[in-house]
């Protein structure tokens, strides 16, 4: 008894799951949901605050991850094209073509003792990343999604070429 107790609501569980999944890409108005916001983690999509529009199968995602102290900045900006091939109740598969750019600024002061004394110098350096791939978008709970990617990428101003993974978590509105 208790097992077909279980069985009964764990599918209630299940099935009102799933039914609740089917207006995460339609908003109340029954227009779909164009825009999310969230944070993105990518080797060649990029890092940090992240922003995707997907008014339809053609869609793009942009992050930004600025960094400052007092001797050094670090600045990594993402660009993303994605296509959506289909689209199902709470995933969504796609293509993705991304690129990301690294600037990195380190200023040295320098330092003297009674011996001899240093200059300061600085380091800038910059990188570009390029990598295609393939992509699902897995609605978690209503207007949540994950994205998650893999592909594979030009890494150090195109001098070095692997694997690339990338993830982010979107609120969408």
């Amino acid at each position: 008894m208790k097992t077909l107790l279980f069985s009964l609501l764990f599918s209630a569980v299940l099935s009102s799951t799933v039914f609740a999944q089917d207006t995460l890409l339609i908003a109340h108005d029954n227009t779909p949901i164009k825009h999310a916001i969230g944070f993105a983690l990518g080797s060649s999509t990029g890092y940090g605050l992240s922003y995707r529009y997907q008014p339809n199968k053609w869609g793009i995602q942009i992050n930004f991850a600025p960094y400052k102290a007092k001797n050094e900045s670090n600045y990594n900006m993402g660009f993303t094209l994605q296509y959506t091939l289909s689209s199902f109740r709470s995933t969504r598969l796609f293509l993705y073509q991304a690129n990301s750019w690294n600037y990195h600024y380190i200023k040295d002061e320098g330092f003297t003792t009674s011996l001899f004394s240093q200059a300061p110098s600085t380091t800038t350096t910059y990188e570009l990343t390029n990598a295609v791939g393939a992509g699902i978008d897995i609605s978690l709970a209503d207007r949540i999604s994950l994205n998650l990617m893999t592909g594979y990428g030009a890494y150090q101003n195109f001098q070095a070429f692997n694997l690339s993974g990338e993830m982010a978590l979107f609120y969408k509105f």
